[in-house]
């Protein structure tokens, strides 16, 4: 450990006055958080190795509160001490001081990207800006039921500001517990009553996961500020009684050559722990058992060591210290705010396959030069300028300077040349082509649909069904799309790699998400008799339930046809239940999914395995490898199907049927 320049010891009656030191190692822990959360959203990029696609990289957010809790309750306590009160309105202008011109930048900057970029992204800024601003991001997106999970379009710019929300709630709150529980507890009893919210937020987390179904969306209890605050108040509840640096300069024998080796090796092994639970932990809700443990107790798993980790590095002469404040790991995590606010728009522009082209090293290094330079001039220009009342001089200096301008647009010119080198842009359609189907989830989802979603997946009024014949409804993506142009439908003629179709037969019940939904005018042409039994958002767990509610006027159907996994994986357990649900009757056609998302490949594999293992009545019908190579069947979402998609997708269906 070593004093910041700007630390005091200075003897006034005995008693040291002191400021807080600058502990370097903690900024290298962030850069740590920082790339596992970078590396977690990056894993739509291909073909990187393991190492660089942690499953529960979202963990990073949990090293994060961590740390935040240690240092916002260490500095509160320093200042009761200090001055024998804290200053709260001094406080908040602090934190505000730190935090409001990077998010306002963002938020200017992500408003521009969409503009140029993404407009799509317009709708959701709108809707989601006003919550950022307030700090409440975490509370919008439960209230509005978005999940931070599951997304077939673009997921919102902001999305990501829901952890930065329960950390300006902590802000605003947390002072005022200490301030109020100092005058009337010791620290040490302070401590024990933070554990004791440590136990009450743990216990929230426990109850209402318990009220998730199996395999439900666990958005709600991850978002709420009550059950993530647990991770703040362990940073807190050490706050109160571990200040090393205080210890060595009252008693300098406190930590002697062999307590610190044993405290860094403890350091050391737990910092390998939490390294660990980001590889271990996962956000597929088809590995259900992780999930319950996570979410019963199991953050703690991160948190605890993280807390370890922060108090074997606050030692003095810490070698663990030493190594995690390396020069690298320190500037990447004095501008890991900047990083965590720039990357998510970053990431959501350049989609594999469905932004760029590009789907493996170029694209992940590219999208990690442009965060970190967006990062650098966030805190450049704005974070340090503001912080030390420089930002206007500064900002006048660069506008008036000739060479500097010059230089900095330089910078710009060379960064955008790069992302169109390595980054190419996928022309799948232009974004009006999809707001025909765009229009109708949301309708659906907000119950104002009156058209083919309703009627096709909603439970009629006189029984539990969800199903009806799609030919008696409309097409509205279709028709909003409009009729293909010629040179479309000359494109999809018919694959080389798909058979000619057979003849229409029997009575069809298609289980399907929203891709069914979009395709249903199609689909009708595949049998005699079509029932399209679809939901927007529908995952291979929710089918079997859906399958025994089916109306016993269609219990004799020939066929029926599962589309599912364009929204998450399933695995041996689902697909048999699946076959189970539908019993012996029917021959079930399983088709692949075709969707750039990072469980693609794992769903295709489980549908083909639990094709050959239910080979007497199960049929493969392989979208994926038909799709292989069309860019032009699906809609600018690289999921939902247009026109010639739609024809595809039926003629390879009515030609498994035939075969």
């Amino acid at each position: 450990m070593r004093l910041s320049e700007h630390s005091t010891v200075t003897p006034v009656g005995g008693t040291l006055v002191k400021r807080m030191p600058y502990l370097p190692a903690l900024d290298g822990l962030r850069a740590i958080a920082v790339g596992f959360v970078l590396l977690y959203h990056g894993r739509d990029a291909v073909d990187l190795p393991a190492v660089l696609r942690p499953s529960g990289g979202f963990l990073g957010v949990e090293m994060f509160f961590v740390i935040s809790g240690f240092l916002i309750t260490s500095l509160l306590v320093h200042e009761q001490e200090r001055s024998g009160s804290i200053d709260i309105p001094a406080f908040w202008l602090r934190r505000a001081r730190r935090l409001l011109p990077a998010l306002y930048g963002f938020l200017l900057g992500a408003i521009a990207m969409a503009a140029l970029f993404a407009p799509d992204a317009m709708a959701k800024i709108r809707s989601e800006i006003l919550g950022a601003l307030l700090y409440v991001s975490n509370w919008l997106l439960i209230f509005r039921d978005e999940s931070y999970f599951e997304s077939s379009a673009r997921p919102s710019f902001l999305r990501h500001l829901w952890s930065l929300a329960i950390e300006e709630q902590f802000y605003i709150l947390w002072p005022l517990f200490v301030l109020a529980g100092l005058r009337l507890f010791s620290r040490k009893q302070m401590a024990w009553l933070t554990l004791v919210g440590v136990i009450m937020s743990t216990v929230v987390m426990w109850i209402l996961f318990e009220r998730v179904e199996p395999f439900g969306d666990v958005t709600s209890v991850y978002f709420r500020t009550d059950s993530r605050a647990a991770g703040l108040l362990v940073g807190s509840a050490a706050a109160f009684v571990w200040r090393p640096w205080s210890s060595v300069l009252e008693k300098p024998d406190e930590f002697s050559a062999p307590r610190v080796l044993w405290i860094d090796i403890a350091g050391a092994v737990a910092l390998a722990f939490v390294i660990g639970t980001q590889y271990w932990f996962t956000d597929d809700l088809v590995e259900w058992g992780k999930y319950e443990v996570l979410f019963r107790g199991g953050f703690l798993l991160t948190s605890v060591p993280t807390l370890v980790v922060i108090s074997a590095v606050a030692i003095p002469r810490s070698q663990l210290g030493a190594i995690l404040g390396w020069r690298p790991f320190v500037w990447i995590g004095a501008r890991s705010y900047g990083i965590y606010l720039w990357h998510w728009p970053v990431f959501q522009m350049t989609r594999p396959g469905l932004d760029v082209e590009n789907a493996g090293w170029e694209t992940f290094v590219v999208r990690l030069a442009i965060t970190v330079a967006l990062a650098e001039l966030s805190y450049t220009l704005l974070e340090q300028s503001v912080r030390e009342g420089r930002f206007t001089a500064k900002l006048g200096r660069h506008v008036s300077d000739p060479r500097k301008a010059m230089g900095w647009g330089g910078i710009a010119l060379v960064g955008l040349a790069l992302a169109a080198l390595f980054l190419p842009i996928t022309n799948r359609q232009s974004p009006d082509q999809l707001a025909g189907f765009v229009q109708l989830t949301e309708a659906h989802l907000d119950g104002r649909d009156q058209g083919l979603a309703r009627n096709a997946v909603e439970p009629a009024s006189t029984g539990d069904a969800r199903t009806a014949p799609v030919n008696s409804v409309a097409d509205p993506i279709s028709e909003s799309i409009g009729p293909p142009s010629a040179m479309a439908l000359a494109s999809v003629q018919g694959p080389t790699n798909l058979p000619t179709p057979g003849a229409r037969s029997g009575n069809v019940v298609v289980v399907g998400d929203s891709v069914a939904i979009g395709a249903s005018s199609e689909l009708s042409k595949i049998g005699d008799q079509v029932v399209v039994d679809a939901e927007v958002g529908r995952q291979w767990w929710h089918a079997p339930q859906y399958i025994d509610q089916l109306d016993t006027d269609h219990s004799d159907a020939d066929y029926v046809v599962v589309h599912l996994g364009n929204n998450g994986s399933l695995n041996t357990q689902m697909f048999d239940d699946l076959m189970r649900s539908i019993g012996e009757g029917p021959r079930v056609i399983f088709a692949t999914v075709s969707v750039p998302r990072s469980w693609e490949s794992t769903v295709n594999a489980a549908i083909r395995e639990g094709v050959n293992r239910w080979s007497q009545q199960a049929l493969l019908a392989d979208w994926n490898r038909v799709a292989e190579g069309h860019p032009e069947f699906f809609a600018s979402d690289g999921v939902h199907l247009n026109r010639p998609g739609q024809r595809a997708l039926r003629d390879l269906l009515i030609s498994v049927m035939g075969a």
